[in-house]
């Protein structure tokens, strides 16, 4: 198999799209990880890898003004995507027409304060394949797990960590007589 690491304490700019095959797992993955911005492609870029593999993308930016921004990734059908991003995470092509994050394990982490996990302008990010999803937000969330090609597939695993409750919050896109909904805990301050 294969395995892509790049990394960098400060940030990572990558003129082209990325493409990989096999390679990487949960414990292992294939990895983009810049300390500040990560940029592929002026923001426009698609990683891709083959069915199986894992891919992990860090951005520790946490300039809310300057999201991670991406158009595609895309780790196959049996794969696992992870993006930490503090700043934020945002699609800029629009899943009608192939963007979004494809994988059957997602978790998506935007833990500033004012970060967005988002689509393109009046679209929602879109998640494609995903049997878990994690999401760890301090901002808005606006994602959308319609796939107009295949099935939705049921989600085995919902986790979300939210630090700001008033923030907006929308996931939409569940398999045939599956649904969710909205439970608050009262918060339990630390001893």
């Amino acid at each position: 198999g294969q395995t892509l690491r790049i990394g960098s304490l400060g940030n990572v700019a990558i003129t082209g799209n990325v493409t990989t095959g096999q390679g990487g797992d949960a414990f292992n993955p294939m990895y983009l990880d810049a300390g500040n911005l990560l940029t592929i492609n002026a923001g426009n870029g698609v990683v891709s890898a083959a069915d199986g593999a894992f891919l992990r993308l860090r951005a520790g930016n946490g300039n809310t003004a300057s999201p991670f921004q991406f158009a595609r990734i895309d780790a196959g059908a049996t794969g696992g995507v992870t993006v930490q991003a503090p700043a934020g995470i945002v699609q800029t092509q629009s899943g009608a027409t192939g963007g979004g994050i494809r994988a059957a394990s997602v978790t998506l982490n935007a833990d500033s304060a004012g970060s967005a996990i988002d689509g393109p302008p009046s679209e929602a990010l879109v998640v494609r394949g995903a049997t878990s999803l994690t999401l760890t937000s301090a901002g808005s969330v606006d994602i959308d797990r319609t796939d107009g090609v295949n099935p939705i597939p049921a989600l085995n695993r919902l986790d979300i960590s939210r630090s700001d409750s008033a923030a907006a919050f929308a996931l939409t896109g569940f398999s045939a007589g599956q649904s969710a909904r909205r439970l608050d805990f009262p918060v339990i301050p630390a001893l």
